[in-house]
């Protein structure tokens, strides 16, 4: 797993409900933990031993379609815009997961800078203001 990768996991991992937390440092290597309820689904579905926790060194959003397609559902959900990259990364025939990946941490890192007051809600649907 690259850097880029392991940062995006991070924020990945965080977006969809669980805490990223420094656990020690090893040989100046820093080791994160993700943990909280919904790491258990996760762990699950990497054919892990239930838990609540795992090393984010074996999160697997950049790797498995079926981590990745959780995510790109709630960006989807959080934000109804048919024009994202996130949208056309998932009906494009080519199948992408490095693209749709990518897609869903830029979306994160936009959404995580968003203030309330950048957001209308229309029909219970939240849009920004500006696109």
């Amino acid at each position: 797993m690259t850097e880029k990768q392991l940062e995006g996991n991070k924020i990945i991992g965080e977006f969809m409900g669980g805490q990223v937390k420094w656990t020690v440092e090893i040989k100046n290597l820093q080791i994160y933990s993700w943990s909280g309820d919904i790491v258990s689904e996760y762990r699950v579905l990497s054919h892990m031993p239930p838990g609540d926790s795992m090393l984010c060194e074996h999160m697997e959003f950049h790797s498995n379609w079926n981590w990745i397609i959780k995510a790109a559902k709630k960006c989807i959900k959080t934000y109804h815009d048919r024009r994202s990259r996130i949208f056309s990364a998932l009906i494009s025939k080519e199948e992408n997961i490095e693209e749709l990946f990518d897609s869903v941490v830029e979306f994160i890192k936009w959404y995580n800078e968003c203030t309330e007051e950048d957001w209308i809600v229309t029909n219970d649907y939240p849009y920004p203001k500006n696109k």
